[in-house]
């Protein structure tokens, strides 16, 4: 369906993959009282914080967040490296659209 050619179905899926890890943060924050801070700044479990959460670990600001739980650790790593396959794959889809 050209899903790795056309831009649109790539920066849905950033769409989704930041909706995705929303609900998971929503939920395992909720369950379990850990937080997360970036840059001296704490997010906690409202919507606007977690959304920005996804965002920053998805593009790539994994390494600038302090959390003090090993599994929120593993889920912020996951969506990392989701986030740097992605970023690949529509770089990839960018230059075959210039070479054209």
């Amino acid at each position: 369906l050209g899903w790795g050619v056309k831009l649109g179905n790539i920066i849905s899926s950033f769409f989704y993959i930041i909706v995705a890890y929303s609900i998971i943060y929503t939920i395992y924050l909720n369950i379990y009282s850990v937080t997360i801070k970036f840059k001296n700044i704490t997010f906690d479990s409202n919507d606007t914080d977690i959304i920005i959460t996804s965002i920053l670990a998805l593009f790539g600001s994994y390494s600038d967040f302090e959390c003090n739980d090993v599994i929120l650790e593993s889920i912020l790593y996951s969506e990392h490296i989701i986030g740097i396959l992605m970023l690949a794959l529509l770089t990839g889809t960018i230059i075959r659209k210039l070479v054209r």
